[in-house]
């Protein structure tokens, strides 16, 4: 669980905020280091696979992500 304190009104963001509705659920199967990052490899039921978007912004634990690649 990833509980926050409310931001201030008066204190700078740091980002970017995220807001939507749950279009579907994936589960993290693996995380491997790439370069300064990491690459996730979800896994999506294949009923919601057929309509993910091939670049798409998704959030997950409230952290904006953008999907980069697809594959089946």
């Amino acid at each position: 669980m990833n509980l926050e304190r409310a931001m201030r009104l008066d204190q700078r963001l740091g980002g970017h905020l995220v807001q939507g509705h749950v279009d579907g659920v994936a589960e993290v199967v693996a995380i491997t280091p790439e370069g300064e990052g990491r690459r996730l490899a979800l896994d999506l039921r294949s009923a919601w696979r057929a309509s993910w978007p091939r670049r798409a912004p998704i959030a997950i634990d409230g952290i904006s992500l953008t999907v980069a690649a697809c594959q089946a």
